[in-house]
């Protein structure tokens, strides 16, 4: 199944706020992917081309030139239905969707330069719809976290109508060496305000897997920044100096239900370290989404976060029973972006 959430945005957050083909052809020019004619010369389908099935490249250690990080238990094949990477002998499972679950996801051959794949969704924050048009772009999340708006750009593109995006990473020597995590940035003109979604936890020696773990990231609309910040500006018991969102960080959040991927009501955020041990302030957005309160969420599922400590985890509760567990992250110039699945 999918790498576990809450590990991959825990690695994003802690700075502020996983994965063979022997000789790493050039990857073909239309999808990155190796192919039928290079990826295996001996024809026995484990894509090694040295014939003793064990799918590197002829060294006998079944990791081939790209190294522990492609390495996989996984036994389906290329183009066979799959729900995460570590089903898949490849490594690599195509999806443009975690929640729902995108039901084309297949088993896909990874990049022969050893290349990361980044795939997924852009969708707005508030009301789910998919934003087209967008850049988005790959970073470290070292830089997401402290300086978001200076980050380097690993690789960028631009989301599709339907808000999908597909891109590599560069790969042989260049492949990123980034510590803890990679995340994306999405932005649109002067439409969206610049956002942070996890995407990725390093792997052995801080390189990256044939593709990522996570394939939904998020956008944010500048009205509706500005709109929330105004309605919590009439708040007092909220920290003002955490205002305006964006400019002075802070988390917008989603509770989801993990089958449909539509909003949550009657959740509460709570940080698993307990109230009394933490400087976090959440509210939630009320059932008229004409302010926000303590009570827990409205239909929209939203809610924002802001002053979380290092690393700082939080759960969300439903009935009294924990249903979901995040890691939350915070820094000036980007509103971050924390999904919880239920």
């Amino acid at each position: 199944m999918f790498r576990d959430k809450l590990t991959i945005l825990a690695a994003l957050t802690a700075c502020a706020l996983v994965f063979t083909n022997a000789a790493c052809e050039s990857k073909d020019a239309d999808d990155g992917t190796s192919s039928a004619e290079s990826g295996d010369g001996d024809g026995d389908g484990d894509g090694d081309g040295d014939g003793d099935g064990d799918g590197d490249g002829g060294d006998g250690d079944g990791d081939g030139a790209c190294g522990p990080t492609h390495e996989s238990e996984g036994t389906l094949a290329d183009g066979e239905s799959c729900a995460g990477n570590d089903e898949c002998a490849s490594g690599l499972c195509l999806s443009y969707s975690d929640v729902p679950a995108d039901p084309d996801a297949v088993c896909t051959a990874y990049a022969t330069d050893c290349a990361t794949r980044v795939t997924g969704t852009l969708r707005n924050i508030v009301d789910m719809s998919p934003v087209g048009g967008a850049t988005v772009a790959v970073v470290g999340a070292i830089s997401a976290a402290s300086n978001p708006t200076g980050a380097t750009r690993i690789v960028e593109g631009t989301t599709n109508e339907d808000g999908t995006y597909d891109m590599l990473t560069p790969g042989g020597d260049d492949r990123p060496l980034e510590a803890i995590a990679i995340a994306a940035l999405a932005e649109k003109g002067t439409d969206f305000y610049l956002s942070s979604t996890g995407l990725d936890s390093a792997g052995p020696g801080n390189l990256y897997g044939p593709g990522v773990g996570l394939h939904d990231i998020w956008a944010i609309a500048v009205s509706d920044v500005d709109g929330y910040s105004a309605l919590l500006a009439a708040d007092m018991t909220f920290p003002q100096d955490k205002l305006p969102l964006g400019d002075a960080g802070g988390v917008v959040g989603l509770v989801r239900d993990t089958a449909t991927g539509m909003p949550v009501a009657g959740a509460t955020v709570v940080p698993t370290a307990g109230v009394d041990n933490s400087s976090a302030v959440v509210r939630y957005l009320n059932e008229a989404q004409d302010g926000f309160d303590e009570a827990g969420t409205g239909s929209s599922g939203v809610f924002v976060l802001v002053s979380p400590g290092l690393a700082e985890t939080f759960e969300a509760v439903v009935n009294g029973e924990v249903v979901a567990g995040a890691t939350a992250g915070s820094a000036s110039g980007a509103v971050f972006i924390m999904a919880m699945d239920i």
